[in-house]
């Protein structure tokens, strides 16, 4: 069962006043499809559940103080056991993991059981999204909207990053960065992520810092980067494409821990195509895989010629 999709099954949209994104659907001098835009309403209900329903944000004391949002957290954790207590068993830190000892410095221990409770990662949602779906236009529309929700104060102001598994899918997010800024007041500026943060910026832009995500590490040499380096007191907005693919699971794991500590008091959001790790499931706020691609009658159609020559 998708927990986050329940829980923003229950939020209506459209009561949403303060939070609800005018032109929802213009993306540059394009509309977006209906499930793209259902994507969006699905990632502003969970934001709004996050920030206003579980614990209220208030910019005045969490620019200086992580403790509302670790609270908030904890309250997400007690609503997602009432829903399915098996959720306590999973995306666990180990205490004989290699990256624990880091992660303890970041987090909070259960001192019972000495582990990481999933508790801790739970400012995270999930888009399970097949291949051809708009996975990007939702992307780069989300940033738009974050832009948006930081000016009216409801969620923080926070650094945004764009991390992707290969320079092809890089390529991918500035090409429609580019239609979104042909026809947009507000445009958006990439930033290489490896270059030092410039806090300088427009009035009409918003800024977005860009890496690949296999050179974030816990060191840093030539392209990669040490995630201790550019944490940010864990103030930053993830956004992860295809995060998980060309990693073994224990890579992978590692990976999202590191982004984990540096989207700590910020929010994580995960884009993929083929979801396999239960805490990645539980946290989908939109399932638009393959199955349901299909069933829409979206995909590649194969056409049988009968001509002689073909």
């Amino acid at each position: 069962k998708l927990l986050y999709e329940d829980i923003v099954q229950q939020i209506s949209y459209d009561t949403l006043t303060d939070w609800k994104i005018e032109k929802l659907r213009k993306f540059g001098k394009y509309t977006l499809w209906n499930e793209q835009e259902d994507a969006l309403k699905a990632a502003i209900s969970l934001l709004h559940y996050y920030y206003e329903i579980v614990v209220q944000f208030n910019p005045d004391v969490e620019s200086n103080d992580e403790e509302p949002n670790i609270k908030r957290k904890k309250s997400v954790f007690e609503d997602l056991v009432k829903r399915n207590p098996g959720i306590k068993e999973i995306g666990k830190v180990e205490e004989e993991d290699e990256i624990y000892d880091e992660m303890i410095n970041y987090f909070v221990e259960d001192s019972s059981t000495s582990h990481l409770s999933f508790e801790n990662f739970l400012n995270k949602m999930g888009f399970w999204m097949a291949t051809g779906s708009g996975k990007t236009l939702v992307i780069i529309k989300l940033i738009e909207i974050l832009d948006l929700l930081k000016a009216r104060n409801l969620i923080p102001d926070n650094n945004i990053l764009i991390l992707t598994e290969t320079e092809s899918l890089l390529n991918q997010i500035k090409k429609t960065v580019d239609e979104y800024n042909k026809d947009s007041e507000k445009k958006i500026i990439l930033r290489n992520l490896k270059d030092a943060f410039d806090k300088k910026k427009k009035s009409n832009e918003i800024i977005v810092y860009t890496y690949l995500s296999g050179n974030i590490t816990n060191e840093t040499k030539q392209v990669q980067l040490d995630y201790k380096d550019i944490e940010e007191n864990g103030k930053w907005y993830v956004f992860l494409d295809e995060g998980h693919k060309g990693s073994g699971r224990e890579e992978e794991r590692k990976r999202m821990n590191y982004l984990s500590v540096i989207s700590r008091n910020g929010f994580l959001f995960n884009f993929s195509a083929t979801f396999t790790e239960n805490e990645d499931k539980f946290t989908t706020v939109y399932n638009f895989n393959l199955e349901k691609f299909t069933q829409k009658g979206y995909g590649k159609n194969l056409f049988i010629s009968k001509h002689k020559g073909l």
